[in-house]
């Protein structure tokens, strides 16, 4: 990505404390809604989450572990340790930390299944941020995920929609096969979102016109008995 002089300003002012302080009055006074449920906007100073998508991301996470607490669980990235207490597996290729397993997902093998699988922002570098890009490792690694699943076990992903798109393309078409997908777009410069359709979001850019993700999927997968 080329250096662009004028955004790299911007997130310093962003990042500032003062700017720090009035974005979390603001937010903080706000909520957003997904799928008829109201969430409070996560303001952490781990990666200035006032100013980009994990706004949003965190406070879904959150409740959906605080809803599974008793269950076994996966997280694919090492993400929401960052900002939560959190005591489940993590799987991360390439993110060095005391607890997480440094080890392709698609090569992963654990003794027992996972009654709940998370990802956040991670399903978007599969095949795509090294030198050869690989589409088919996307699928792969869905399908993998969704193997590590117990009966009635859980996943749920959220990504980013224009950072990769094969991926962008995968959810068009409904490659994927999950059961559902709900889309949240950034709708101004104080980081609010707002729930709209795949036709909203379809053929966003990423770091534009806001920094980060602009629109992201939030897709869950249940895997019921046949």
């Amino acid at each position: 990505m080329s250096f662009n002089p004028i955004r790299k300003i911007k997130k310093l002012v962003e990042r500032s404390y003062f700017y720090r302080r009035s974005a979390e009055k603001f937010l903080s006074a706000k909520t957003f809604r997904l799928d008829g449920v109201e969430y409070p906007y996560t303001i952490h100073p781990h990666n200035h989450t006032w100013t980009n998508e994990r706004a949003v991301e965190i406070s879904i996470a959150e409740r959906a572990l605080i809803q599974r607490k008793q269950f076994r669980t996966l997280e694919v990235g090492n993400v929401t340790r960052h900002y939560l207490q959190t005591r489940h597996d993590v799987v991360d290729k390439y993110e060095k930390a005391d607890g997480v397993i440094n080890v392709d997902i698609v090569s992963f093998s654990p003794d027992q299944k996972y009654s709940f699988i998370l990802a956040i922002s991670t399903l978007e570098h599969v095949g795509w941020d090294r030198d050869k890009k690989e589409p088919d490792k996307i699928i792969t690694a869905v399908d993998k995920l969704k193997e590590l699943l117990t009966q009635n076990g859980e996943l749920l992903l959220t990504f980013p929609v224009g950072f990769n798109s094969f991926l962008d393309e995968f959810i068009e078409e409904g490659t994927l096969e999950f059961d559902q997908c709900h889309f949240l777009k950034r709708i101004n410069a104080e980081n609010e979102w707002r729930q709209v359709e795949w036709e909203e979001v379809k053929g966003t850019s990423y770091n534009s016109p806001y920094s980060n993700a602009n629109a992201i999927v939030v897709a869950s997968y249940s895997k019921n008995p046949r």
